[in-house]
């Protein structure tokens, strides 16, 4: 199917761990990063409940990008390739229950 913009209404961002996500145009992933606890990354305290915002350019550690690349996944399957974009199968569209970090 060839490539045809759509102009898309995405819902507000999605907060997980500190970070919150949303899509801007139709095919950019906004994220805007936190951390709580690290005082390596200027964390003021100790408190895992506590976050602040990164002025970091990272995306994420290896153990945060296989949701940002389910994310992507459940972006284009639901809402870019069909000829009519699929909101509540996005929003439904979850990764399955457990770990990121397990090897085969």
């Amino acid at each position: 199917m060839a490539f045809k913009e759509k102009l898309l209404s995405s819902p507000p961002p999605i907060e997980a761990g500190g970070r919150h996500y949303n899509w801007v145009w139709d095919n950019v992933l906004h994220m805007r990063g936190a951390a709580a606890a690290e005082a390596a990354l200027g964390c003021t305290d100790e408190d895992p409940t506590h976050f602040m915002p990164l002025d970091r350019p990272w995306i994420g550690c290896v153990w945060e990008l296989p949701p940002i690349q389910h994310e992507r996944d459940a972006w284009v399957r639901h809402m870019l390739m069909p000829d009519v974009a699929d909101l509540a199968g996005y929003l439904g569209d979850t990764m399955p229950e457990g770990t990121t970090g397990r090897m085969g």
